[in-house]
């Protein structure tokens, strides 16, 4: 996921499509949110354990605990609607 994640670069471009308002570091928990989804775990409520996942923790390159369900949550609910139409702009034109 994180090798394929550097090569089309898929969360950098979501990042810089919403603002980051918050003291968590964004890019991490967009990578720690897209992963989990990758990886079958549709529910914020999986992040409950997965953010002491080691194997997470080592894609998103962090040694401590992840963000919560409620930060993931937080993060998610601060989009605003031109925001998710540049971020489907992004994921076609990572398909692409």
């Amino acid at each position: 996921m994180k090798m394929a994640d550097q090569k089309i670069g898929l969360v950098k471009r979501v990042a810089s499509v919403i603002e980051d308002t918050r003291d968590h570091d964004q890019i991490t928990m967009l990578q720690q949110r897209i992963f989990g989804l990758a990886l079958g775990y549709e529910d914020l409520n999986d992040h409950m354990t997965l953010r002491k996942d080691k194997a997470l923790q080592v894609a998103v390159e962090k040694s401590d605990d992840l963000a919560s369900s409620s930060t993931l949550c937080r993060l998610e609910n601060r989009i605003k609607p031109k925001a998710m139409w540049q971020i489907s702009e992004a994921l076609v034109r990572a398909y692409l």
